[in-house]
Protein backbone atom coordinates (compact mmCIF):
# COMPACT_ATOMS: atom_id res chain seq x y z
CA UNK A 1 0.00 0.00 0.00
CA UNK A 2 2.79 2.58 1.27
CA UNK A 3 4.39 1.25 -2.09
CA UNK A 4 2.19 2.42 -4.67
CA UNK A 5 0.93 5.61 -2.56
CA UNK A 6 4.63 6.50 -3.06
CA UNK A 7 4.43 5.58 -6.63
CA UNK A 8 1.75 7.52 -7.05
CA UNK A 9 3.26 10.63 -5.30
CA UNK A 10 6.67 10.21 -7.70
CA UNK A 11 3.93 10.02 -10.70
CA UNK A 12 2.15 12.98 -9.73
CA UNK A 13 5.40 15.03 -9.76
CA UNK A 14 6.79 14.08 -12.81
CA UNK A 15 3.67 14.86 -14.47
CA UNK A 16 3.80 18.29 -12.68
CA UNK A 17 6.88 18.82 -14.03
CA UNK A 18 6.12 17.59 -18.06
CA UNK A 19 3.09 20.30 -17.42
CA UNK A 20 5.02 23.02 -16.18
CA UNK A 21 7.99 22.61 -19.15
CA UNK A 22 5.15 22.08 -21.48
CA UNK A 23 3.98 25.71 -20.12
CA UNK A 24 7.52 27.02 -21.12
CA UNK A 25 7.71 26.01 -24.37
CA UNK A 26 5.04 27.18 -25.33
CA UNK A 27 5.50 30.67 -23.74
CA UNK A 28 9.23 30.96 -23.89
CA UNK A 29 10.87 32.30 -26.80
CA UNK A 30 14.56 31.09 -27.40
CA UNK A 31 16.92 31.66 -30.62
CA UNK A 32 16.13 28.12 -32.34
CA UNK A 33 19.48 25.54 -31.77
CA UNK A 34 21.14 27.71 -28.97
CA UNK A 35 21.82 26.77 -25.74
CA UNK A 36 22.75 29.31 -22.77
CA UNK A 37 25.28 28.63 -20.32
CA UNK A 38 22.34 27.68 -17.58
CA UNK A 39 20.90 25.11 -20.38
CA UNK A 40 24.13 23.88 -20.17
CA UNK A 41 25.44 23.71 -16.67
CA UNK A 42 21.70 22.18 -15.99
CA UNK A 43 22.32 19.12 -17.60
CA UNK A 44 24.86 18.52 -16.23
CA UNK A 45 24.12 19.38 -12.63
CA UNK A 46 20.39 17.90 -12.78
CA UNK A 47 21.33 14.77 -14.35
CA UNK A 48 20.07 12.09 -12.78
CA UNK A 49 23.40 9.83 -13.23
CA UNK A 50 25.77 12.86 -12.85
CA UNK A 51 23.82 15.00 -9.94
CA UNK A 52 24.87 13.44 -7.27
CA UNK A 53 28.57 12.17 -7.92
CA UNK A 54 28.82 15.52 -8.91
CA UNK A 55 27.48 16.68 -5.11
CA UNK A 56 29.68 14.16 -3.33
CA UNK A 57 33.07 15.37 -5.15
CA UNK A 58 32.20 19.17 -4.89
CA UNK A 59 31.33 17.87 -1.02
CA UNK A 60 35.33 16.28 -1.07
CA UNK A 61 37.14 19.05 -2.56
CA UNK A 62 35.11 21.51 -0.52
CA UNK A 63 36.75 19.55 2.58
CA UNK A 64 40.36 18.56 1.00
CA UNK A 65 40.53 22.42 0.35
CA UNK A 66 39.30 23.73 3.91
CA UNK A 67 41.91 21.48 5.53
CA UNK A 68 44.94 22.32 3.11
CA UNK A 69 44.64 26.06 3.65
CA UNK A 70 43.30 26.28 7.12
CA UNK A 71 45.46 24.29 8.81
CA UNK A 72 49.04 26.70 8.55
CA UNK A 73 47.15 28.98 9.73
CA UNK A 74 45.84 27.06 13.01
CA UNK A 75 48.98 26.28 13.54
CA UNK A 76 50.44 29.94 13.59
CA UNK A 77 47.87 30.62 15.81
CA UNK A 78 47.68 27.50 17.88
CA UNK A 79 51.59 28.24 18.30
CA UNK A 80 51.33 32.11 19.59
CA UNK A 81 48.76 30.61 21.93
CA UNK A 82 51.06 27.94 23.32
CA UNK A 83 54.12 30.62 23.59
CA UNK A 84 51.68 32.97 25.91
CA UNK A 85 50.62 30.10 28.19
CA UNK A 86 54.10 29.00 28.76
CA UNK A 87 55.20 32.55 29.45
CA UNK A 88 52.67 32.92 32.14
CA UNK A 89 53.38 29.77 33.65
CA UNK A 90 56.69 30.65 33.66
CA UNK A 91 55.97 33.63 35.21
CA UNK A 92 54.70 31.72 38.42
CA UNK A 93 56.84 28.79 38.36
CA UNK A 94 58.74 29.81 41.62
CA UNK A 95 56.02 31.12 43.24
CA UNK A 96 53.72 29.80 46.19
CA UNK A 97 51.10 27.11 46.05
CA UNK A 98 48.11 29.94 45.80
CA UNK A 99 49.74 32.02 42.71
CA UNK A 100 50.91 28.49 40.84
CA UNK A 101 47.13 28.06 40.97
CA UNK A 102 46.10 31.50 39.74
CA UNK A 103 48.94 31.42 37.09
CA UNK A 104 47.45 27.89 35.28
CA UNK A 105 44.24 29.04 35.48
CA UNK A 106 45.13 31.25 33.59
CA UNK A 107 47.46 30.06 30.99
CA UNK A 108 45.77 26.83 30.94
CA UNK A 109 42.08 27.73 31.69
CA UNK A 110 41.93 30.99 29.95
CA UNK A 111 44.53 31.83 27.66
CA UNK A 112 45.30 27.65 26.10
CA UNK A 113 41.52 26.86 26.33
CA UNK A 114 40.52 30.33 24.23
CA UNK A 115 43.65 29.78 22.16
CA UNK A 116 42.89 26.02 20.95
CA UNK A 117 39.50 27.29 20.34
CA UNK A 118 40.55 30.36 17.91
CA UNK A 119 43.06 28.24 16.59
CA UNK A 120 39.99 26.56 14.46
CA UNK A 121 38.69 29.80 12.89
CA UNK A 122 40.13 29.51 9.61
CA UNK A 123 38.75 25.88 9.44
CA UNK A 124 35.40 27.77 10.33
CA UNK A 125 35.08 30.38 8.11
CA UNK A 126 36.50 28.79 5.04
CA UNK A 127 33.68 26.17 5.76
CA UNK A 128 31.38 29.19 5.44
CA UNK A 129 32.54 30.66 2.78
CA UNK A 130 32.59 27.71 0.62
CA UNK A 131 28.78 26.98 1.37
CA UNK A 132 28.56 30.96 1.02
CA UNK A 133 29.27 30.49 -2.58
CA UNK A 134 26.98 27.06 -3.15
CA UNK A 135 24.18 29.26 -1.80
CA UNK A 136 25.18 32.60 -3.84
CA UNK A 137 25.92 30.72 -7.25
CA UNK A 138 22.54 28.98 -7.15
CA UNK A 139 24.29 25.21 -7.18
CA UNK A 140 22.69 24.64 -3.77
CA UNK A 141 18.86 24.69 -4.78
CA UNK A 142 19.63 22.73 -8.01
CA UNK A 143 21.61 19.88 -5.10
CA UNK A 144 18.57 19.41 -3.53
CA UNK A 145 16.27 19.18 -6.90
CA UNK A 146 18.79 16.47 -7.59
CA UNK A 147 18.50 15.18 -4.32
CA UNK A 148 15.17 15.27 -4.07
CA UNK A 149 14.04 11.56 -6.22
CA UNK A 150 16.78 9.78 -3.72
CA UNK A 151 15.34 11.41 -0.45
CA UNK A 152 11.85 10.55 -1.44
CA UNK A 153 12.99 6.54 -1.87
CA UNK A 154 13.83 6.81 1.59
CA UNK A 155 11.34 8.38 3.52
CA UNK A 156 12.60 12.35 3.70
CA UNK A 157 10.91 15.33 1.75
CA UNK A 158 12.81 16.99 -1.22
CA UNK A 159 12.87 20.22 1.41
CA UNK A 160 14.54 18.04 3.94
CA UNK A 161 18.17 18.66 1.90
CA UNK A 162 18.35 22.37 3.00
CA UNK A 163 17.97 22.18 6.26
CA UNK A 164 20.40 18.92 6.21
CA UNK A 165 22.75 20.33 4.30
CA UNK A 166 22.44 23.84 6.85
CA UNK A 167 23.67 21.41 9.67
CA UNK A 168 27.01 21.54 8.15
CA UNK A 169 26.90 24.91 9.99
CA UNK A 170 25.03 24.58 12.53
CA UNK A 171 22.12 21.95 13.92
CA UNK A 172 20.17 24.68 15.62
CA UNK A 173 19.14 26.38 12.60
CA UNK A 174 18.86 23.72 10.32
CA UNK A 175 16.43 22.19 12.71
CA UNK A 176 14.59 25.69 13.10
CA UNK A 177 14.58 25.58 9.28
CA UNK A 178 12.40 22.71 9.02
CA UNK A 179 9.48 24.93 9.31
CA UNK A 180 9.78 25.58 5.61
CA UNK A 181 8.00 21.45 5.57
CA UNK A 182 4.36 21.88 4.94
CA UNK A 183 3.75 18.14 6.56
CA UNK A 184 4.04 17.41 9.92
CA UNK A 185 5.03 13.99 9.95
CA UNK A 186 8.14 14.95 6.99
CA UNK A 187 9.37 17.57 9.58
CA UNK A 188 9.25 15.17 12.43
CA UNK A 189 11.76 12.89 10.62
CA UNK A 190 14.02 15.56 9.08
CA UNK A 191 14.02 16.68 12.69
CA UNK A 192 15.29 13.57 14.18
CA UNK A 193 17.70 12.94 11.88
CA UNK A 194 19.07 15.99 11.30
CA UNK A 195 21.56 16.12 14.23
CA UNK A 196 23.33 13.22 12.48
CA UNK A 197 24.99 15.97 10.20
CA UNK A 198 27.99 17.09 11.34
CA UNK A 199 28.12 20.57 12.70
CA UNK A 200 31.22 22.86 12.55
CA UNK A 201 31.29 22.23 16.23
CA UNK A 202 32.32 19.30 15.53
CA UNK A 203 34.99 20.05 12.92
CA UNK A 204 37.82 20.59 15.72
CA UNK A 205 37.61 17.19 17.09
CA UNK A 206 37.71 15.80 12.97
CA UNK A 207 40.74 18.21 12.43
CA UNK A 208 42.56 16.94 15.72
CA UNK A 209 42.44 13.43 15.06
CA UNK A 210 42.99 13.27 11.30
CA UNK A 211 45.97 15.68 11.51
CA UNK A 212 47.73 13.12 13.84
CA UNK A 213 46.36 9.47 12.40
CA UNK A 214 45.56 10.77 8.82
CA UNK A 215 48.15 13.62 7.51
CA UNK A 216 48.37 13.10 4.05
CA UNK A 217 44.83 12.15 3.50
CA UNK A 218 42.95 14.30 6.17
CA UNK A 219 40.84 15.82 3.76
CA UNK A 220 39.58 13.06 2.72
CA UNK A 221 38.82 11.58 5.98
CA UNK A 222 36.79 14.19 7.07
CA UNK A 223 34.69 14.16 3.87
CA UNK A 224 34.27 10.33 4.67
CA UNK A 225 33.01 11.49 8.12
CA UNK A 226 30.44 14.15 6.69
CA UNK A 227 29.42 11.54 3.99
CA UNK A 228 28.91 9.10 7.11
CA UNK A 229 26.16 11.46 8.33
CA UNK A 230 24.23 11.66 5.28
CA UNK A 231 24.32 7.71 4.94
CA UNK A 232 23.40 7.27 8.59
CA UNK A 233 20.55 10.07 8.21
CA UNK A 234 18.88 8.49 5.08
CA UNK A 235 18.74 5.08 7.02
CA UNK A 236 17.09 6.19 9.64
CA UNK A 237 14.84 7.99 8.02
CA UNK A 238 14.37 5.16 6.05
CA UNK A 239 13.54 3.08 9.15
CA UNK A 240 11.36 5.93 11.04
CA UNK A 241 9.08 6.44 8.01
CA UNK A 242 8.52 2.14 8.48
CA UNK A 243 8.40 1.87 11.80
CA UNK A 244 6.95 5.20 13.34
CA UNK A 245 5.27 7.04 10.44
CA UNK A 246 3.79 4.37 8.56
CA UNK A 247 0.49 5.98 7.63
CA UNK A 248 2.44 8.89 5.09
CA UNK A 249 4.80 8.41 2.33
CA UNK A 250 6.83 12.42 1.85
CA UNK A 251 4.78 14.88 0.14
CA UNK A 252 5.63 15.77 -3.40
CA UNK A 253 7.85 18.33 -3.94
CA UNK A 254 8.36 21.16 -6.31
CA UNK A 255 10.92 24.39 -6.31
CA UNK A 256 11.64 27.35 -8.63
CA UNK A 257 15.36 27.36 -9.50
CA UNK A 258 16.78 30.70 -9.19
CA UNK A 259 19.51 31.46 -11.89
CA UNK A 260 22.98 30.89 -11.51
CA UNK A 261 25.02 34.13 -10.53
CA UNK A 262 28.61 34.43 -9.80
CA UNK A 263 29.40 35.07 -6.10
CA UNK A 264 30.01 38.51 -5.24
CA UNK A 265 32.88 39.30 -2.47
CA UNK A 266 30.48 41.39 -0.65
CA UNK A 267 27.88 39.13 -0.24
CA UNK A 268 30.17 35.91 0.35
CA UNK A 269 31.92 37.74 3.12
CA UNK A 270 28.71 38.87 4.54
CA UNK A 271 27.50 35.81 4.64
CA UNK A 272 30.45 34.10 5.85
CA UNK A 273 30.74 36.79 8.83
CA UNK A 274 27.56 36.44 10.05
CA UNK A 275 27.83 32.83 10.56
CA UNK A 276 31.40 32.76 11.86
CA UNK A 277 30.79 35.35 14.32
CA UNK A 278 28.16 33.07 15.99
CA UNK A 279 31.61 30.89 16.40
CA UNK A 280 33.54 33.44 17.65
CA UNK A 281 30.14 34.39 20.40
CA UNK A 282 30.81 31.18 21.09
CA UNK A 283 34.50 31.02 21.84
CA UNK A 284 33.95 34.11 24.40
CA UNK A 285 30.23 32.78 26.37
CA UNK A 286 29.73 29.20 26.63
CA UNK A 287 33.15 27.87 25.38
CA UNK A 288 35.12 30.12 27.66
CA UNK A 289 32.54 29.11 30.38
CA UNK A 290 33.51 25.17 29.61
CA UNK A 291 36.81 25.84 29.12
CA UNK A 292 36.99 27.25 33.26
CA UNK A 293 34.55 24.12 34.45
CA UNK A 294 37.20 21.85 32.36
CA UNK A 295 40.49 23.04 34.24
CA UNK A 296 38.76 23.05 38.13
CA UNK A 297 37.56 19.60 37.53
CA UNK A 298 40.95 18.22 35.85
CA UNK A 299 43.22 20.53 37.95
CA UNK A 300 41.58 20.14 41.21
CA UNK A 301 42.36 18.61 44.24
CA UNK A 302 45.48 20.69 43.35
CA UNK A 303 48.37 17.76 45.12
CA UNK A 304 46.79 15.33 42.95
CA UNK A 305 47.73 17.27 40.17
CA UNK A 306 50.91 18.34 40.66
CA UNK A 307 51.64 14.84 41.60
CA UNK A 308 51.13 13.60 38.56
CA UNK A 309 48.16 11.41 39.56
CA UNK A 310 45.59 12.92 37.07
CA UNK A 311 42.82 9.94 38.26
CA UNK A 312 42.74 11.30 41.48
CA UNK A 313 41.49 14.75 40.22
CA UNK A 314 37.84 15.19 39.76
CA UNK A 315 37.84 14.54 36.28
CA UNK A 316 39.70 11.42 36.66
CA UNK A 317 37.61 10.08 39.31
CA UNK A 318 34.77 10.68 36.77
CA UNK A 319 35.69 9.53 33.84
CA UNK A 320 37.59 6.49 35.38
CA UNK A 321 33.88 5.49 36.57
CA UNK A 322 32.78 5.95 32.56
CA UNK A 323 35.49 3.77 31.03
CA UNK A 324 34.04 0.04 31.27
CA UNK A 325 31.59 1.45 29.33
CA UNK A 326 34.11 2.18 26.31
CA UNK A 327 36.10 -0.81 26.94
CA UNK A 328 34.07 -2.82 24.01
CA UNK A 329 35.07 0.39 21.53
CA UNK A 330 38.54 0.15 21.98
CA UNK A 331 38.68 3.83 23.32
CA UNK A 332 39.75 2.94 26.40
CA UNK A 333 42.78 -0.11 25.30
CA UNK A 334 45.15 2.15 26.82
CA UNK A 335 44.86 1.70 30.70
CA UNK A 336 46.33 5.04 31.98
CA UNK A 337 44.63 7.70 29.66
CA UNK A 338 41.07 5.58 29.82
CA UNK A 339 39.78 7.90 32.44
CA UNK A 340 40.13 10.44 29.74
CA UNK A 341 37.06 9.23 26.83
CA UNK A 342 34.27 9.80 29.27
CA UNK A 343 35.85 12.98 30.47
CA UNK A 344 35.58 14.15 27.30
CA UNK A 345 32.35 12.92 26.03
CA UNK A 346 30.44 14.39 28.61
CA UNK A 347 32.01 17.98 28.19
CA UNK A 348 30.54 16.93 24.79
CA UNK A 349 26.92 17.78 25.78
CA UNK A 350 27.50 21.21 26.81
CA UNK A 351 29.56 21.91 23.75
CA UNK A 352 31.30 19.88 21.01
CA UNK A 353 34.30 21.41 20.48
CA UNK A 354 35.34 21.31 24.18
CA UNK A 355 35.97 17.03 23.44
CA UNK A 356 39.22 18.24 21.66
CA UNK A 357 39.82 20.92 24.29
CA UNK A 358 39.80 18.56 27.21
CA UNK A 359 42.06 16.05 25.75
CA UNK A 360 44.45 18.13 23.67
CA UNK A 361 44.75 21.05 25.83
CA UNK A 362 43.80 20.62 29.31
CA UNK A 363 45.01 17.42 29.72
CA UNK A 364 47.64 18.19 27.15
CA UNK A 365 47.80 14.75 25.73
CA UNK A 366 47.85 13.85 21.63
CA UNK A 367 45.67 12.11 20.13
CA UNK A 368 48.26 9.87 18.55
CA UNK A 369 48.66 9.00 22.84
CA UNK A 370 45.08 8.12 23.56
CA UNK A 371 44.10 5.92 20.70
CA UNK A 372 46.44 2.67 19.85
CA UNK A 373 45.49 2.78 15.81
CA UNK A 374 43.73 5.11 13.08
CA UNK A 375 40.99 3.09 13.42
CA UNK A 376 39.85 2.93 16.58
CA UNK A 377 40.77 6.98 16.39
CA UNK A 378 37.82 6.96 13.19
CA UNK A 379 35.87 5.10 15.39
CA UNK A 380 35.77 7.87 17.91
CA UNK A 381 35.27 10.47 15.31
CA UNK A 382 31.94 8.07 14.30
CA UNK A 383 31.27 8.31 17.63
CA UNK A 384 31.55 12.21 18.57
CA UNK A 385 29.60 12.56 15.01
CA UNK A 386 26.61 10.04 16.45
CA UNK A 387 26.10 10.27 20.11
CA UNK A 388 23.97 12.82 21.56
CA UNK A 389 24.03 16.71 20.65
CA UNK A 390 24.98 19.62 22.53
CA UNK A 391 22.41 21.29 24.74
CA UNK A 392 21.53 24.14 23.19
CA UNK A 393 20.96 21.63 19.87
CA UNK A 394 18.84 19.52 22.83
CA UNK A 395 16.77 22.92 23.47
CA UNK A 396 15.81 23.66 19.98
CA UNK A 397 14.93 19.72 19.68
CA UNK A 398 12.85 19.90 22.23
CA UNK A 399 11.00 22.99 21.42
CA UNK A 400 10.67 22.01 17.79
CA UNK A 401 9.42 18.38 18.56
CA UNK A 402 6.85 19.38 21.10
CA UNK A 403 8.00 16.97 23.51
CA UNK A 404 10.11 15.75 26.03
CA UNK A 405 9.34 11.94 25.08
CA UNK A 406 10.90 13.07 21.40
CA UNK A 407 13.72 14.44 22.43
CA UNK A 408 14.79 11.67 24.88
CA UNK A 409 14.12 9.49 22.11
CA UNK A 410 16.27 11.24 19.82
CA UNK A 411 18.93 11.44 22.38
CA UNK A 412 18.70 7.36 23.33
CA UNK A 413 18.67 6.27 19.55
CA UNK A 414 22.01 8.58 18.96
CA UNK A 415 23.45 6.82 21.81
CA UNK A 416 22.98 3.17 21.09
CA UNK A 417 23.65 4.03 17.25
CA UNK A 418 26.81 5.37 17.83
CA UNK A 419 27.56 2.67 20.15
CA UNK A 420 26.67 0.56 17.72
CA UNK A 421 28.39 2.17 14.28
CA UNK A 422 31.50 2.45 16.58
CA UNK A 423 31.38 -1.25 18.06
CA UNK A 424 31.60 -2.38 13.85
CA UNK A 425 34.10 -0.10 13.45
CA UNK A 426 36.20 -1.02 16.12
CA UNK A 427 35.45 -4.74 15.35
CA UNK A 428 37.16 -4.37 12.08
CA UNK A 429 40.01 -3.64 13.79
CA UNK A 430 40.00 -6.83 15.98
CA UNK A 431 39.70 -9.11 13.33
CA UNK A 432 42.54 -7.51 11.34
CA UNK A 433 44.43 -7.94 14.19
CA UNK A 434 44.96 -4.22 15.54
CA UNK A 435 43.83 -4.77 19.22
Amino acid sequence: MHQEIEKLGMQIIEERYKKIENIIKEVQKKPKDRLTWSDILDHVFLNKWLGIPIFLVILWAMFQFIFTVATPLMELIGMGFEAAAEAINSAFAGAGTGEQIFGSFLADGIVGGIGFLLSFVPLIFFLFIFLSLLEDSGYMSRAAFVMDRAMVKVGLHGKSFVPMLMGFGCNIPAIMATRTIPDDTDRKITILVNPLMSCGARLPIYTWIAAAFFPLIAGTVIFSIYLLGIVLAIFMALIFRKLLFKSKPPAPFIMELPPYRAPTLKSTSIHMWERGVQYLKRVFTILLFGSIIIWALTHLPWDAYVAGNMEQTIAGIIGGSLAPIFYPLGFSAVESVAWIIGTALIFGFLAKELVAEVIGVTIGISAATLFINPLIAYSFMAFTLIYVPCMGCMGILKSELGSKKWLAFSMTYGFFLAYLVSFLISGIAFLGGAL
